[in-house]
């Protein structure tokens, strides 16, 4: 808008000097005219050159029609021509301005769609690492038959050659260590998906923090920093046991610290993205 403004300003200063120099032009005309009028009579003219006084007035006036023409066609000129720069000067900042309209409504589109895929995309990766340890409730799968156990694992992704090796334990030993032997791959599972939503969530995030603020920006990072502390913990701890649920240890009680924060980080990216996403934020 400034560019227009300054555009504006400028077309009225050249117009305003073009009117004062074709009215100063005129003036200057109009006394030339009224000074040899006033010195050369008209009997001297008559003396001088032998033209009838009829003649002569004609030829004054057609003169003096002549200038006041032509002085008046040149400013007209002028003027259409200052008013068509201005039209071509106003169209260009008018298509400028619906670019800039375009794009904006472009962004507003884009950071809309980013702040609610990223946010969903957190949250499922929070889940996955709370649910990794604290209290929860598991089947014991003893009323499962084998098909049961195969869709479980098929659900679950399981590879082929595990599912096969469980049911090898199924069929030579018992179905009671077929199925702890599952529970502990399906753990393990659980941490492999968890660490996978946080990278899966990451590089979302990479590209996507074009549209985020600063403040924003530093609270996911720290949101990512303090749920990765907790996975790998929890991870640790499972490495160092049979894989099955076990006891409070240090590496849980640190994970359980850093989840709890990360949690507060996610309670403030909430706040954070639904102020952003307001009305007038922008």
């Amino acid at each position: 808008m400034d560019n227009i403004h300054k555009l504006l300003a400028h077309s009225f200063i050249r117009s305003y000097l073009h009117v004062i120099y074709s009215v100063t032009t005129m003036v200057l005309v109009q006394l030339i005219i009224g000074y040899v009028a006033i010195k050369i009579s008209s009997m001297e003219i008559l003396k001088t050159i032998g033209i009838p006084a009829a003649v002569w007035t004609i030829l004054f006036f057609a003169t003096k029609k002549y200038l006041e023409n032509t002085i008046a066609a040149s400013f007209d000129k002028k003027l259409e021509d200052h008013k068509h720069d201005l039209q071509i000067a106003s169209e260009e900042a008018k298509f400028d301005f619906q670019r800039k309209i375009e794009d904006f409504n472009l962004f507003v589109t884009q950071k809309h769609e980013k702040y609610s895929e990223l946010y969903g995309k957190l949250l499922e990766a929070f889940s996955r690492v709370t649910n990794l340890y604290g209290l929860k409730s598991e089947l014991t799968y003893e009323e499962h038959n084998e098909a049961d156990i195969r869709r479980i694992m098929e659900k679950e992704n399981f590879p082929e050659g595990k599912i096969q090796e469980i049911f090898q334990i199924w069929e030579a030993k018992d179905k009671s260590e077929a199925i702890d032997q599952m529970k502990i791959f399906k753990r393990l599972v659980e941490f492999q998906k968890a660490s996978r939503s946080i990278q899966e969530a990451r590089s979302y995030f990479r590209p996507a923090q074009l549209y985020f603020s600063d403040d924003l920006v530093d609270l996911i990072e720290e949101f990512f920093s303090k749920l990765n502390h907790a996975q790998s913990n929890y991870e640790i701890n499972h490495n160092f046991h049979t894989g099955m649920p076990h006891g409070y240890t240090d590496l849980v009680k640190e994970g359980r610290e850093a989840e709890n924060k990360a949690k507060d980080f996610l309670s403030e990216i909430t706040s954070q993205m639904k102020k952003e996403l307001s009305v007038g934020y922008y």
